[in-house]
């Protein structure tokens, strides 16, 4: 974080600091044996989103639509949205 002073005086925070996504975090948002990790998952990318710089590799984007679709049985297209969403990181 960093502090800056305006000119008036006041001191400023800036969150510059980025925050690695995970394919399961992003696994995790998804799945829903677990509604419990499931909400705890999405709070954090919502976190993520509002607060920080969240970043996704091209790596954990692609792992992420070959587990949701092979072992969540999520549809393919869906997947393929969300990834679209997740492009903004």
């Amino acid at each position: 974080m960093q502090i800056q002073r305006a000119k008036n005086g006041k001191e400023k925070s800036f969150m510059n600091d980025k925050i690695f996504i995970d394919t399961n975090l992003l696994i995790y948002a998804l799945d829903e044996h677990n509604p419990l990790k499931k909400e705890k998952a999405r709070k954090s990318l919502r976190e993520i989103k509002s607060k920080y710089n969240g970043v996704i590799s091209t790596q954990v984007m692609q792992e992420f639509f070959v587990a949701a679709t092979r072992k969540l049985h999520a549809d393919a297209l869906i997947v393929r949205d969300i990834l679209r969403y997740m492009e903004n990181f």
